[in-house]
């Protein structure tokens, strides 16, 4: 079993809190497809997180893993945060998250102290620290992969967007909407989601390429 830090931006960090979010679609590890994500047929998904791929002429095959692990392996996540405030009672040290709420850190040390509390001690809240930065013992949500399969982005189910965390459209939210219009609307929120998170990589959502779909469940640490 590893563990492996894996970047949640926006309000990921607090659906996934509130049990909304249990997926999430990742392209890294998939480079070598995803130059030519139309040429390549996929043969098999193994546990641990490989997947076979075969060119459409059949003159290669190619075994890739998933960069973030496979089924019962560990992800820790990390979101924008900052350094909140000590506690002198509890003797807690305490972080708060962009994405609302905060928690004691997991582990502290003099060396954590030093390098994070005591520049800062003369004001009680730190300024906003990249997700990018976040350091191990200040991640409050700890997962554990359930799945990982291979699939172009475009094969999303409307089951899946909701795993994502993704809802319709407020305008298809009501009680008389029909089923079929909410699960469209569904999948085109899910689709401005992704463009609003990869268009500016390169990975735009009408390029269909391939990605991991990673199934999760939450541990308590």
């Amino acid at each position: 079993m590893k563990e492996t830090g894996i970047i949640m931006s926006g309000n990921h960090p607090k659906l996934i809190l509130e049990g909304k979010k249990t997926m999430t679609r990742r392209t890294q590890g998939l480079e070598r497809v995803n130059k030519e994500p139309d040429n390549w047929l996929l043969a098999a998904v193994f546990q641990d997180g490989k997947a076979r791929f075969s060119k459409l002429d059949g003159s290669q095959e190619l075994t890739l893993k998933c960069p973030y692990g496979g089924y019962g392996d560990r992800l820790w996540v990390r979101e924008i945060w900052r350094i909140f405030e000590w506690d002198n009672e509890s003797g807690q040290f305490y972080i708060e998250y962009r994405s609302g709420g905060k928690s004691p850190a997991l582990c502290v040390t003099d060396e954590v102290l030093e390098k994070y509390w005591l520049p800062n001690a003369n004001w009680p809240e730190d300024k906003w620290r990249p997700s990018l930065f976040m350091p191990r013992w200040a991640s409050r949500i700890l997962l554990e992969i359930t799945e990982v399969r291979a699939e172009r982005l475009q094969e999303i189910t409307y089951a899946d967007a909701r795993a994502e965390g993704v809802l319709p459209y407020l305008l298809y939210r009501s009680l008389e909407t029909p089923q079929a219009k909410k699960e469209e609307a569904t999948l085109l929120a899910f689709q401005d989601l992704w463009d609003s998170l990869n268009g500016k990589r390169g990975f735009p959502w009408d390029g269909n390429w391939w990605v991991w779909p990673i199934n999760f469940k939450k541990l308590e640490e």
